[in-house]
Formats: C-alpha cells, structure tokens, sequence
C-alpha cells in the first residue's frame, strides 16, 4: 500500500514544483512587460499598477493575471474595448517558458545538467527539494533564471528600438559577476576549463567571461549584444559566451530561414531573441556542452 502510494505521490510532487515554477515564470513575465514598457520612458517600475495603453484605465486584478487574463477579455480591454497587444501574453508565456523549463530541470535533477561536481551525487525529484534543499543549488538556480529574465527584457528594450540604459546594464552585470562569485554553482567552470573552485577562480572565470562577451558581441552584433553576452560571461563565463554565441549565430540562421518562409512574421526583426533563446538552451545542456568542448581544455 505504502509502496504503491509513494508511486503516486512522488511524480504528483514533481508536477506539483513544475507548475509552481511554471507561474511564478509568467508572474515575472507580467512584471517584464511593466519594466519594458516604462523604463525606457523613465518611468518608475515599482508603483502605479498596470494600465490599459489606450485608455488608460486601471486593470482589474482579477483581469491581471498572466496569459489567462488577455485570453479571459479576448485581447481586449474591459473598459474602452481597444485591442491589447497579444505581446503581453506571448512575454509572459515566453518568461513562463524560461523559468519553467531551467529551474524545473536544474532543482528536480538535483544540478545534473550543471558541470562540475559540486551537485554530484544529489538525489533527483521533488520531494528532496522540498524536504532536504541544497541551498547552494537553489541559489544557483535562482542567479540563473534572474539573468535568463534579465536577457529576455533586454531583448525586448532592444527589439523596441530604445537603448539599454547603460548605467543599469552595468550594475546588473557587476551583481550577476558578485553572485557567481560568491555563490558556489553560479559559475562552476574556472578561467582554464577546470572547476572554479574558490571566490578568486570564480571571479577571474566572470572577469574573463566579460571581456569575452565584450569581444564576441563586437563582431557579431550591436550594442545590446555586447551587454547581453556580456551579462552571459559575468554570470556563466567564457566558455559559455563562445558556445552561446556559436548556438545564436544557428538561431540566427534559422531565423532567416523561417524570415523568407514566413515574410509576415517579421522574423527578421528578432536578433536579441536569438542569443536569450542560446542562453536558455545553453543552460538546459551545460554540462552536456562543457564535455563536448574537451578539444579546447586548457586544464
């Protein structure tokens, strides 16, 4: 009875965290299209609620939530009847998405898709996470998902035609190089290619992944590029710039594929979002990426 009940309740559980993770991705996706919509326009991200952005009419809370609310007033407002853009709701399944799928893999395997050996030998599943958490992963994992967020609203900024505020730009990126350095498993490769073990070998590998994504966004792209990869370097190093880097340039042609297929889908107009989609499924296989890259160890 026991043994059967257990065969129930353990993958329910793993359901159960999947789909926390999966809301609180689009409750972060709802908030990305606030920080989107007002921060180029110098507006304050953190007081006033959501508005419509034609009439200007305050939405309900029970009409604000992710996904669900635009689909529940068919894309339009409650109050003037005025279309919403279907982008709120793509954001916020897109941040849903990204959340979702990185943390769910990275908690419920206990870090195995992470390299190194820090995470090795950790139980997989749900209920470990929930009745005997390793906080270093859960760290990790949070820095992880922050920084794969950070890129998806960049990308949007960028795709919006506006600048990235370079003084916020580099204060996230000097945060993101402060927790893979102090937290153990943000960044688990070193400078050489060898664990990063210690806050010195930690920082040095963020150091180098910056001036990596300094040099790469240079050649493959604008100024949103540069900040993006270099965000990635600061965060996951610079082995991880050049495989995500490698990893956009296919998107990118894949885009272009899909741009002459499909002309009235604009595809063409989505080079930031090939580097947010690199990173997400860079940091799906990262361990699986690191071993393939054992042509290029320096240790």
């Amino acid at each position: 009875m026991a043994a059967g009940l257990d065969a129930w309740i353990l993958p329910f559980t793993d359901v159960v965290v999947v789909v926390f993770l999966v809301a609180l991705g689009a409750n972060l996706g709802s908030f990305l299209n606030v920080v989107v919509h007002r921060l180029p326009r110098g507006e304050s991200v953190v007081t006033g609620g959501s508005r419509c952005p034609s009439c200007g009419a305050a939405i309900r809370w029970h009409d604000n939530v992710p996904v669900l609310g635009w689909l529940w007033l068919g894309g339009r407002c409650r109050d003037c009847g005025e279309p919403i853009s279907p982008r709120y709701p793509l954001v916020e399944a897109a941040a849903a998405l990204i959340v979702g799928a990185v943390a769910s893999v990275e908690l419920l395997s206990g870090g195995q898709n992470l390299p190194g050996e820090l995470f090795a030998g950790r139980p997989a599943g749900g209920e470990w996470l929930l009745l005997d958490p390793d906080w270093r992963l859960v760290a990790a994992c949070a820095v992880h998902c922050a920084v794969l967020v950070t890129l998806l609203a960049w990308a949007l900024i960028d795709h919006n035609g506006h600048p990235l505020p370079s003084r916020l730009v580099a204060i996230t990126t000097a945060l993101a190089l402060a927790a893979a350095a102090w937290l153990p498993g943000v960044q688990p490769v070193a400078a050489g290619f060898g664990p990063a073990v210690g806050l010195p070998a930690r920082a040095i590998a963020s150091a180098a992944g910056i001036g990596a994504g300094w040099c790469i966004g240079q050649m493959i792209g604008g100024p949103a590029a540069r900040w993006m990869l270099m965000l990635i370097g600061a965060a996951f190093g610079w082995q991880a710039v050049v495989a995500i880097a490698a990893l956009a340039i296919a998107c990118g042609g894949l885009r272009r594929l899909l741009s002459a297929a499909w002309p009235a889908a604009h595809f063409e107009h989505a080079c930031s979002y090939d580097i947010v989609v690199a990173a997400m499924v860079h940091q799906l296989a990262w361990r699986m990426i690191h071993q393939m890259g054992g042509w290029w160890h320096a240790v």
